[in-house]
């Protein structure tokens, strides 16, 4: 029996929106938010991840060279 496309994990196809715990300590320890001996592993903030796109520069369009425009050879 096979399983089911939903259940499968693939990091490369879906993109998580949140970070685990581990992550999300690991940038409150290095904001200083956190600590260790004082702080609660649990009820930690969940951090959205924040992604941008860098827009690629459109390339000028080149001209098409017709029949009768041929460059000599």
């Amino acid at each position: 029996m096979s399983i089911h496309k939903s259940f499968k994990s693939n990091l490369t196809d879906k993109k998580r929106s949140v970070r685990k715990r581990w992550e999300r300590m690991r940038s409150l320890m290095l904001q200083e938010k956190f600590d260790r001996k004082k702080d609660s592993v649990f009820a930690l903030p969940k951090e959205k991840i924040v992604r941008f796109k860098i827009k690629k520069e459109k390339k000028e369009k080149e001209t098409l060279v017709g029949y009768g425009d041929a460059p000599a050879k």
